[in-house]
Order: structure tokens, then sequence, then C-alpha cells
């Protein structure tokens, strides 16, 4: 039984229709201790948000001709199929990204989210967050549903996305 809550995306192409309405708009927000930073969706962040880096397996992911950009409008148009996707055998560790990709409006929602500031990424072994420095958070049943937002060059950005128990 799953343990997040809501409706569930279908599949991947689903995913990158969505995020297209995320592009259309930048995101504000302002901390209790007065800082303001802004971030803004692009079709190469749907790359990591989705997971897709941990499917390596996927040829039309891997290729170095094909950009990150070309990767999300092909997953788009249906030129990287739904079913190449979930054939990979890598599949799993991105299933849960998919089902709950809509969840991202609540975590720019800061009626519906909490914010971990100035995080540490020194303090997980292991993990793959070099960059990030906040975490949007909901609580959704037994599990949680978090979005990070790193900062490179100076400026914030939709970093990854993810559910856990």
């Amino acid at each position: 039984m799953p343990f997040l809550c809501g409706v569930k995306m279908k599949d991947i192409q689903e995913c990158a229709k969505y995020y297209k309405t995320l592009m259309r708009k930048d995101y504000i927000f302002t901390l209790e201790n007065g800082v303001v930073f802004k971030i803004f969706f692009k079709p190469s962040n749907f790359y990591h948000l989705i997971g897709l880096h941990k499917l390596t397996d996927v040829r039309q992911l891997t290729t170095l001709h094909n950009s990150l950009d070309n990767i999300y409008k092909n997953i788009l148009s249906g030129r990287i199929s739904v079913q190449t996707i979930e054939n990979s055998v890598f599949y799993s560790k991105i299933k849960d990204r998919v089902k709950y990709f809509e969840k991202i409006t609540d975590m720019l929602d800061k009626h519906k989210s909490k914010i971990i500031i100035d995080f540490d990424p020194d303090l997980i072994e292991g993990t793959e967050l070099k960059n990030t420095e906040y975490i949007l958070y909901r609580h959704l049943n037994s599990g949680y549903a978090n979005l990070t937002i790193g900062k490179k060059n100076g400026y914030p950005y939709p970093e990854t996305f993810f559910a856990e128990d």
C-alpha cells in the first residue's frame, strides 16, 4: 500500500505535461529570517527532479548528444516512450517520484509545506545533494514528499524531488 495519499501521476509523460505548468511562473520564497529567494523551473531541471539520472540502462537518457532539454522535450512528445522508461531495470528507483510528482505543487505552497534552511549535506554520508541549501517538505500519512533547492553560481534552482517513508 502506498504511503502517500492523493492523486497519483499515471506515467512519466503525464509528469512531463504537469511539469510544463510549473515552468510558466517564478516562485518567490520569503523566510522568517528575511531571506528572499526565487526559483523557476527549466526543462533541464526535469531530468534530476524525476530521477532520470538513475536509469543508467536507458540509452536515450545517457547519450551525450541528447541534452537535458531535449530529453524533457522527447519525453513530453513521446519520442522517449513511457514503455522505454518503465522497462528500465532501475525504474523502481524512480517509481515513487513519478507516482507523486504532482506533490511538487504542495511543496511550493507555504501553507502546505515546511522548509529546512541551511541544509548541510556533509551531515548525511553518501548524499548526492551537494548543492542543496533548502528542502521544502510535506508530511503525508506515514511519509514525506521533498523538494530540494540547490544553489549554483549564486542562483537557487529546483534540484530534486523525492518521496520517502
